[in-house]
This record gives C-alpha cells, structure tokens and sequence, in this order.
C-alpha cells in the first residue's frame, strides 16, 4: 500500500478525495495550507522503493514559494534509514539547513548570552555576537560542553 502512495506522489495531481483541506486538491497543496511558511527541509534518497525521489522532488518543489524555502538534500539509505545509513551526512544536511534558519522560539539577546554565560560558571567559554541569535536551548549546550555547538555535525 505505501509503495502505491508513493508511486501516486510521483504525480503533481495526486488527488485527495474528500478527506483533504478544504480547496485543496492535491497532497501538495493540502501540505502546504497546512504549514506555516518555515522554511523546509526535504530529505531524500534514491534508494528508497516506497517513496520516489522523484515524487520528494515535486513535492520539496511545491513548497517553495517568494515566502517560503524549501531545500532538498539527496542522501543514501533506504526508506526511513537515512540517519542511520549515514549519520555524517544525515547531520550536514540538517545542520546546514539550521544555519540557514534558526528554529522558531525564544531568541536571547546579548545581555542574555553573557548572563547565561555566568550563570553556568562558563567564563571560559569563547561567546561571539552571532550567537546572541542562538536558541536559549542551543546556548546552554554550547557552554555546558565547553564550547561545542550542539546543533554541528560533529556533535552527531
């Protein structure tokens, strides 16, 4: 059945039927009312026999818009294995797609970093001005571990 579904993907016109979003007609444009403008990051594989990576192409295609991105990262592996099929490359590419754009939530200012910074006795602990743009939660993992930055490939 989900090889059916993902040969139907393969097709821009893959219909919904009545259980879709109102107005919508596809899986794509159902996809995309229903998600705020984030930008996206679509991962796919050319081995994977239940979804094609053509059908992922259309699809990261559709969601791209003048107010949203959408980046598409090919990588190895079957279908649902990317992580672990390869683990590098699972944590470039989304590591990569992060540095684009920060996860939405509470954004600190510099006045935080360095209070976080004492906080958490890590005067050590190289801070830099870009990270006044950091997650609280990304923040703390980086001086809590001395300096490495958790959201970074090599942290994987």
């Amino acid at each position: 059945r989900l090889q059916a579904v993902g040969a139907a993907l393969v097709s821009s016109d893959f219909s919904l039927g009545t259980g879709g979003a109102p107005g919508a007609a596809s899986v794509f444009e159902a996809q995309a009312a229903l998600e705020p403008r984030a930008p996206a990051l679509v991962l796919t594989s050319e081995q994977d026999a239940v979804l094609p990576a053509a059908g992922v192409r259309a699809f990261a295609a559709s969601l791209r818009t003048k107010d949203r991105a959408a980046r598409l990262e090919v990588l190895r592996g079957q279908h649902v294995q990317l992580l672990r099929s390869d683990p590098k490359a699972f944590a470039v590419a989304v590591h990569n797609h992060v540095g684009v754009c920060e996860l939405p939530g509470p954004q600190v200012d510099m006045a935080r970093v360095l209070e976080l910074q004492a906080d958490l006795l890590a005067d050590d602990v190289e801070v830099r001005s870009g990270m006044a743009a950091w997650s609280d939660s990304r923040l703390r993992g980086y001086l809590e571990s001395g300096g490495e930055d958790p959201w970074s490939p090599a942290a994987v």
